[in-house]
């Protein structure tokens, strides 16, 4: 049973008073939420569709073609940075696979020079 029912069927003044603030209070928060087209299912802005721009990876609408992406030299900037930090890991990656390629060449040194060792003696 709605709200808007059970005031018609309420006899006390108190009673009326406390549903009819209720129906109020429904109302406002109505009025508040925004309304969709899609049959009273509303969207909020995070669900809202912005693209992609294709200039500086960023989301927001597109301008005209013709006028440059505000953020085009921040996205350079960005691309800047992740390149040097890519380039920085493989650097790394390198140094440490460089200094266990190095162990095991020594590793395996040793263990030849201890077989030929045991095949003169």
């Amino acid at each position: 049973m709605s709200v808007e029912e059970e005031a018609k069927e309420v006899d006390s003044k108190s009673d009326r008073k406390s549903l009819i603030s209720r129906l109020t209070a429904l109302r406002a928060n109505e009025k508040d939420r925004p309304q969709g087209s899609g049959g009273g299912s509303s969207k909020s802005k995070s669900d809202k569709f912005v693209p992609t721009c294709p200039i500086c990876g960023e989301k927001h609408w597109p301008f005209h073609p013709d006028v440059p992406c505000n953020n085009y030299k921040k996205a350079k900037e960005r691309e800047r940075k992740e390149k040097a930090e890519a380039r920085a890991q493989a650097r790394q990656q390198r140094k440490a696979q460089a200094s266990i390629d190095a162990e095991e060449r020594a590793r395996q040194r040793a263990e030849r020079k201890a077989q030929l060792e045991l095949e003169r003696i």
